[in-house]
C-alpha cells in the first residue's frame, strides 16, 4: 500500500463486541457463543504421566486441531497450540510442577484457540499459613506478546495457579519465533520525530512506553511514515501507543511521531502479529495473583467470573490479604491499547480491574470495580464503583446508569471539549481545568515531575482529612467552589518553597484554616 493510511487490524477487531452486542436479542441471558468447527475424535490421555501428555498433546497439536476425551489429566508445563484449537472435552488437566516458571499452556500463532474444560495448578497455602510463598512467573495460559492474532480462550476454568490464569509474556516455553522483537529505546526529541530502522521482516509494529510506569498519555495518536531503502515514503498510518498497525513489505525503516512527556521512554517493537483477544465465558478461581495481566494488545473480556482469587479457598475468612495486587484484571507493566471488558463480575476479591489501559470499556458488570491508574480513556457503564487511584489516572472518564465513584472525584462529564480537564479525578497538572469535581476523605499527591498549576471550578469539598500532599511551586485557582474543611486543611504539607493560591467567589467555612505550615500565598476574593 503507497502512501495512504494503514487501518489497524486492531481497529476492526474492536469493533466486533459492539457489533454483537447490537445485532442479538440473547446478550442479556449470557455471553454470545461463537461457532467452533467439530473436532473429529477424541483423545484419552494418560492418567499418571504428566511429561508422556505434555509430549503427546504437542505432538498432535503440530498436526492440526485436537479435542479430549472428559478425564482428569496430569501434564507437564509447556503445551503448545500455535494457530490449532485444543478442545478440553470437559477435561481437566492439573499442572504436574508447583511454582515453575512459564505456562502450562502457550497460545500463539494464527488463531489459536482452547475450550470446554479446567486448568488447574497446585496453589495450596493462603498468605499466613504454613507453605505460602509469593510467586508470579507461573501461569496456566501464556500469550507471546505480539505473537498471536485472533485468540480465542472460551469456557474454561482456571484455579490454583501460583500466578495468573491468563497473561501476556515471552518466558518460559515459549519459542523465540513467537516473541516479540525489541530495539531501539529512545527518548522523544525535540520534535517528537524518531526514525528507526526495521530488522525483522515481521507484518506489525507498534510503538508504546519500554521502561517503568510512566505511560504515554496524549490527545495525540502516533503516526507512522513507512520509508523504503532510497527514502521514499511507502506508507502511513495511526493509532494509539502499544496498537499494532500494518508495515509495508517494502518498508525498511519507520518515522514516528509522538507526543509525549519527556520522561516517559518508548520503544518500537516489531510484532509477528496483532495480539487480538477475546476471554469469554471463562472462571478464574483461587490463583495466587490474577486472572488475569498484562494483555499486550486489543482484547475483549466477556461472560467472566473471577473468584477469589488471592486465595487457595473461596472460604477464605480470617486469614490476611497478601500486600500483592489480586484480584481479576491487572494491566500495569504492559500498555495495552485497547481492553473491553462485558458482563463480568469480581466475588471475594481485593481487585476488580485495575487499568492503565490507554482505552477501556467496561459495561455491565454491576458486581465489578474498577481502580483507574493511567490511560487516556475510561467509559464504564452500567457496573459498579470507580475508584481512582494517583495521579495519572485517566485524563476522560465517563461513568454511565448505576456506576458510583468513590469520592476522591465524582465527575460532570457533560462537557467534553478539549478545554475541560475536569474529568480527571486528582490535582490538576501544567494549566488543566477541573469543573464540578467533588473530593472528600481522601489525601491527594501530586507526583514529582508534575507542573502544579490548575484551575478548579464549580467544585465541591467536604473534606475528611487533609487534603493535599506536593511538591515544587504551585499556583491553583479555585472558582466558585465550595470549601468546607470541617476543621481540616486543604493544605497542609511543609514541602512547598512558595506558591499561590486563589480563591475567587468561593464559600468557605474557615478561611484561616486553609493551610498550615506552607509557605503559599493565600488570596481570597
Amino acid at each position: 500500500m503507497k502512501n495512504e493510511y494503514i487501518t489497524p487490524t486492531s481497529v476492526l477487531i474492536r469493533l466486533s463486541l459492539n457489533e454483537r452486542i447490537a445485532s442479538s436479542g440473547e446478550h442479556a441471558a449470557g455471553p454470545i457463543r461463537p461457532a467452533f468447527d467439530r473436532v473429529e475424535g477424541a483423545v484419552q490421555l494418560s492418567e499418571t504421566d504428566g511429561e508422556a501428555n505434555r509430549n503427546r498433546l504437542n505432538a498432535l497439536l503440530a498436526g492440526g486441531d485436537v479435542r479430549l476425551a472428559p478425564g482428569e489429566y496430569p501434564v507437564a508445563p509447556g503445551v503448545v497450540i500455535d494457530g490449532r484449537t485444543l478442545d478440553l472435552g470437559g477435561a481437566r488437566l492439573i499442572s504436574t510442577v508447583q511454582r515453575f516458571n512459564g505456562t502450562l499452556i502457550v497460545m500463539a500463532g494464527d488463531h489459536p484457540r482452547l475450550r470446554n474444560g479446567r486448568l488447574s495448578g497446585l496453589y495450596a497455602a493462603a498468605p499466613g499459613e504454613e507453605g505460602y510463598v509469593k510467586y508470579e512467573a507461573e501461569s496456566a495460559v501464556r500469550l507471546p506478546a505480539g505473537g498471536f492474532t485472533g485468540a480465542v480462550i472460551e469456557d474454561v476454568e482456571m484455579d490454583h495457579f501460583c500466578g495468573y490464569a491468563v497473561c501476556t509474556g515471552g518466558e518460559g516455553q515459549v519459542h523465540d519465533t513467537y516473541a516479540v522483537r525489541h530495539f531501539s529505546l529512545a527518548e522523544a526529541p525535540g520534535d517528537g520525530v524518531c526514525r528507526f530502522g526495521l530488522v525483522t521482516g515481521m507484518p506489525f509494529v507498534t510503538a508504546r512506553h519500554a521502561v517503568g510506569y510512566n505511560y504515554y498519555i496524549s490527545r495525540s495518536p502516533v503516526v507512522y511514515v513507512f520509508r523504503d531503502a532510497g527514502g521514499k515514503v511507502v506508507g502511513r498510518a495511526e493509532g494509539v501507543p502499544g496498537e499494532p498497525v500494518a508495515r509495508p513489505s517494502d518498508a525498511v525503516s519507520v518515522d514516528v511521531t509522538v507526543d509525549m512527556p519527556s520522561y516517559v521512554r518508548f520503544g518500537l517493537f516489531e510484532y509477528a502479529y496483532d495480539a487480538t483477544l477475546r476471554i469469554e465465558g471463562c472462571v478464574f478461581r483461587c490463583n495466587q495473583r490474577l486472572g488475569i495481566a498484562n494483555l499486550c494488545g486489543v482484547s475483549e473480556v466477556i461472560g467472566c467470573r473471577s473468584i477469589s482469587n488471592g486465595y487457595p479457598r473461596e472460604d477464605h475468612t480470617g486469614i490476611s490479604w497478601d500486600s500483592s495486587t489480586s484480584g481479576f484484571v491487572d494491566i500495569e507493566d504492559i500498555q495495552t491499547p485497547r481492553l473491553t471488558v462485558y458482563r463480568c463480575s469480581s466475588e471475594g476479591e481485593n481487585l476488580g480491574i485495575a487499568s492503565r489501559a490507554y482505552e477501556l470499556i467496561v459495561k455491565d458488570s454491576p458486581k465489578l470495580t474498577t481502580r483507574i491508574y493511567g490511560g487516556w480513556t475510561a467509559s464504564v457503564t452500567d457496573s459498579g464503583s470507580v475508584v481512582y487511584d494517583n495521579a495519572k489516572a485517566a485524563m476522560q472518564v465517563t461513568v454511565g446508569t448505576n456506576g458510583t465513584l468513590d469520592d476522591k472525584a465524582i465527575l460532570d462529564t457533560s462537557d467534553e471539549s478539549d478545554e475541560d480537564m475536569g474529568a480527571r479525578p486528582v490535582v490538576p497538572d501544567g494549566g488543566a481545568v477541573f469543573r464540578r469535581c467533588r473530593y472528600g476523605d481522601k489525601t491527594i499527591h501530586l507526583w514529582y515531575g508534575k507542573k502544579p498549576q490548575g484551575v478548579f471550578e464549580d467544585c465541591d469539598f467536604d473534606l475528611q482529612t487533609d487534603w493535599l500532599l506536593s511538591h515544587g511551586k504551585p499556583d491553583y485557582v479555585f472558582r466558585r467552589c465550595r470549601i468546607r474543611l470541617n476543621g481540616h486543611h486543604l493544605i497542609d504539607q511543609k514541602v512547598f518553597d512558595s506558591g499561590v493560591f486563589t480563591f475567587e467567589d468561593c464559600e468557605i467555612d474557615q478561611p484561616e484554616g486553609i493551610a498550615a505550615g506552607c509557605a503559599v500565598k493565600i488570596v481570597i476574593r
